[in-house]
């Protein structure tokens, strides 16, 4: 907040942008408070690699609830979820030792501190991608001031690639404007991920769903969020 407010005093704004350092959920309105009256708009960036990390949810809900003007337009106004299952030995032995030994010694119970997902450029390792990427879910919090904390969709995709089931990885798509049509993507090849900080998000799936596949056959894949969690899951 001392570096955004030093910012805007150096462009002469001081007078037309007022910094609050304060977190919006420990913000209030009224004369004397925060905020003199209720925002008509809402901007925000609080969107990791997995989009609902930063509890963006929560604190629109709040800011629905206690700082922002009945209908208040919000940007971004939706986002959605885009998936692909891939195979890749590599992205498995960044997060798993597995059966492989480390000079000599085998150190298969160290997986128990295993993460269930990881972020990652995808375009910096070796993948195969089981399937063609597919839109796993869309959030759109701009039709209601009820903002939804928590959903889930189920989609049935097939498989284009014969090999072994290591994981789902995900990015999104964040929608700015209806009208423009402007949208900001994290997908492995968007313009806007050159040089930018957001990474791709890996699944990894259980030992068990860890399976061969054929081309031809299909794989019906869960998208669920609750608050600040992406999850993904392999249906049988």
């Amino acid at each position: 907040a001392e570096c955004a407010t030093a910012v805007v005093a150096r462009n002469g704004l001081s007078s037309k942008v007022h910094i609050i350092p304060k977190l919006s959920t420990n913000m209030s309105v009224g004369e004397g408070l925060d905020m003199p009256q209720r925002a008509q708009m809402m901007v925000s960036e609080t969107f990791g690699d997995d989009p609902f990390s930063e509890s963006f949810l929560p604190s629109l809900a709040h800011a629905r609830q206690h700082l922002l003007e009945p209908g208040a337009p919000i940007i971004p106004y939706a986002l959605s979820v885009y998936a692909v299952v891939v195979d890749s030995e590599e992205l498995l032995n960044l997060n798993f030792v597995g059966k492989n030994k480390v000079c000599g010694f085998g150190m298969l119970p160290w997986d128990l501190f295993a993460r269930p997902r990881w972020s990652c450029r995808l375009k910096d390792h070796t993948v195969t991608e089981l399937t063609a990427p597919f839109l796993a879910m869309h959030v759109n919090w701009s039709t209601s001031d009820d903002v939804p904390l928590s959903g889930g969709k189920t989609v049935t995709v097939d498989v284009t690639t014969s090999g072994f089931v290591h994981a789902v990885v995900a990015w999104y798509s964040l929608f700015l404007d209806p009208i423009s049509g402007a949208e900001i993507s994290t997908a492995p090849f968007a313009a806007a991920m050159q040089g930018r900080h957001w990474r791709q998000v890996v699944f990894f799936v259980g030992e068990q769903q860890r399976q061969a596949v054929a081309c031809g056959q299909q794989l019906k894949v869960h998208t669920s969020y609750v608050r600040d969690r992406l999850v993904f899951q392999l249906l049988d």
